[in-house]
Protein backbone atom coordinates (compact mmCIF):
# COMPACT_ATOMS: atom_id res chain seq x y z
CA UNK A 1 0.00 0.00 0.00
CA UNK A 2 1.40 3.36 -0.88
CA UNK A 3 0.83 6.60 0.66
CA UNK A 4 -1.47 7.72 -2.25
CA UNK A 5 -3.96 5.30 -1.25
CA UNK A 6 -5.46 6.57 1.88
CA UNK A 7 -8.31 4.38 2.39
CA UNK A 8 -8.64 2.99 -1.28
CA UNK A 9 -10.16 6.02 -2.72
CA UNK A 10 -7.70 8.48 -2.17
CA UNK A 11 -8.84 10.97 -0.26
CA UNK A 12 -6.47 11.21 2.68
CA UNK A 13 -3.27 11.11 0.50
CA UNK A 14 -0.01 12.82 1.67
CA UNK A 15 3.54 13.92 -0.41
CA UNK A 16 4.99 13.73 3.27
CA UNK A 17 7.08 10.66 3.40
CA UNK A 18 10.80 9.61 3.98
CA UNK A 19 11.83 10.59 0.72
CA UNK A 20 11.65 14.13 1.27
CA UNK A 21 12.72 13.74 4.53
CA UNK A 22 16.48 14.35 6.09
CA UNK A 23 18.31 13.41 8.76
CA UNK A 24 21.10 14.37 10.47
CA UNK A 25 23.25 15.77 13.48
CA UNK A 26 24.54 18.65 14.62
CA UNK A 27 28.22 18.40 16.30
CA UNK A 28 31.06 20.68 17.63
CA UNK A 29 34.38 19.94 16.54
CA UNK A 30 37.57 22.73 16.42
CA UNK A 31 35.03 25.61 17.94
CA UNK A 32 32.56 25.43 15.12
CA UNK A 33 29.61 23.67 14.70
CA UNK A 34 28.68 21.11 11.88
CA UNK A 35 25.64 19.80 10.29
CA UNK A 36 26.19 16.13 8.86
CA UNK A 37 23.49 15.18 6.86
CA UNK A 38 23.79 11.43 7.12
CA UNK A 39 21.83 10.69 3.48
CA UNK A 40 25.58 10.60 2.13
CA UNK A 41 26.47 7.56 4.35
CA UNK A 42 24.91 4.07 2.98
CA UNK A 43 26.66 1.92 6.29
CA UNK A 44 24.34 4.39 8.30
CA UNK A 45 21.12 4.14 5.66
CA UNK A 46 18.91 1.32 7.51
CA UNK A 47 18.97 3.85 10.54
CA UNK A 48 18.68 7.01 8.73
CA UNK A 49 15.68 5.42 7.21
CA UNK A 50 13.84 4.24 10.37
CA UNK A 51 14.57 7.75 11.72
CA UNK A 52 13.10 9.44 8.71
CA UNK A 53 10.14 7.20 8.97
CA UNK A 54 9.22 6.81 12.95
CA UNK A 55 11.15 9.48 14.30
CA UNK A 56 10.46 8.20 18.53
CA UNK A 57 12.16 9.49 20.94
CA UNK A 58 14.04 6.13 21.83
CA UNK A 59 14.73 5.53 18.22
CA UNK A 60 16.13 8.92 17.88
CA UNK A 61 18.11 7.78 20.51
CA UNK A 62 19.40 4.53 19.62
CA UNK A 63 21.01 6.52 16.95
CA UNK A 64 22.43 8.78 18.77
CA UNK A 65 24.48 5.89 20.57
CA UNK A 66 25.03 4.41 17.04
CA UNK A 67 26.45 7.89 15.85
CA UNK A 68 28.71 8.41 18.76
CA UNK A 69 30.25 4.88 17.82
CA UNK A 70 31.15 5.28 14.43
CA UNK A 71 34.47 6.12 13.23
CA UNK A 72 34.85 10.04 12.28
CA UNK A 73 38.05 11.77 10.73
CA UNK A 74 38.59 15.30 10.32
CA UNK A 75 39.72 15.22 6.33
CA UNK A 76 41.35 18.56 5.62
CA UNK A 77 39.81 19.05 2.00
CA UNK A 78 36.61 17.71 3.46
CA UNK A 79 35.71 18.36 6.98
CA UNK A 80 34.43 15.57 8.77
CA UNK A 81 33.62 12.13 7.25
CA UNK A 82 34.00 8.52 7.87
CA UNK A 83 37.09 6.63 8.17
CA UNK A 84 38.30 4.06 6.36
CA UNK A 85 41.41 2.12 6.27
CA UNK A 86 43.20 3.60 4.13
CA UNK A 87 42.89 6.98 5.48
CA UNK A 88 45.53 8.73 7.03
CA UNK A 89 43.35 11.64 8.84
CA UNK A 90 43.10 13.17 12.13
CA UNK A 91 40.25 11.05 14.16
CA UNK A 92 38.05 12.50 15.83
CA UNK A 93 35.49 11.31 18.60
CA UNK A 94 32.42 12.85 17.97
CA UNK A 95 29.61 14.05 20.14
CA UNK A 96 25.76 14.42 18.67
CA UNK A 97 24.63 17.53 20.03
CA UNK A 98 21.41 17.26 18.38
CA UNK A 99 19.89 14.59 16.01
CA UNK A 100 17.47 16.44 13.74
CA UNK A 101 14.42 15.56 10.91
CA UNK A 102 13.77 17.95 8.70
CA UNK A 103 11.54 17.73 5.61
CA UNK A 104 12.95 19.70 2.17
CA UNK A 105 10.05 22.07 1.00
CA UNK A 106 10.21 22.96 -2.84
CA UNK A 107 8.43 26.26 -3.93
CA UNK A 108 7.66 26.20 -7.35
CA UNK A 109 6.79 29.91 -7.34
CA UNK A 110 9.97 30.94 -5.64
CA UNK A 111 11.98 28.12 -7.35
CA UNK A 112 13.71 28.02 -3.44
CA UNK A 113 14.46 25.02 -1.03
CA UNK A 114 14.32 25.20 2.58
CA UNK A 115 13.83 22.80 5.58
CA UNK A 116 11.25 22.20 8.17
CA UNK A 117 12.44 21.17 11.83
CA UNK A 118 9.76 18.08 12.27
CA UNK A 119 11.13 17.18 15.46
CA UNK A 120 14.38 16.81 17.21
CA UNK A 121 16.60 14.87 20.13
CA UNK A 122 19.03 16.12 22.34
CA UNK A 123 21.00 13.83 24.71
Amino acid sequence: MDIWLGGGMRMFSSIDHSDIRMVGFYTTVRDSTYFINLKSYPNLYKQSLQARILPSSERLAAFTEVLENQKWCWDKNNGICQCSAIENNEKLKLKVDKLVLYRVNYSIQDKRVTLSKLTEYTP
